[in-house]
C-alpha cells in the first residue's frame, strides 16, 4: 500500500512543546538537515 510522503529540507525549525503548542510552551527548537513525513494512514 502506498503513503503519502513530504521530504523536507534545511532549512526548518521543528519545534518541541512542552505541553501546548502556543509560542510560550516552546522549549526546544532543532534545525535537521533532513526529514521525510509519511501519511500513517
Amino acid at each position: 500500500m502506498a503513503k503519502k510522503c513530504k521530504m523536507l529540507y534545511a532549512t526548518f525549525d521543528v519545534r518541541l512543546p512542552k505541553k501546548g503548542i502556543d509560542d510560550k510552551s516552546i522549549f526546544t527548537v532543532l534545525q535537521p538537515d533532513i526529514c521525510v513525513i509519511c501519511d500513517l494512514g
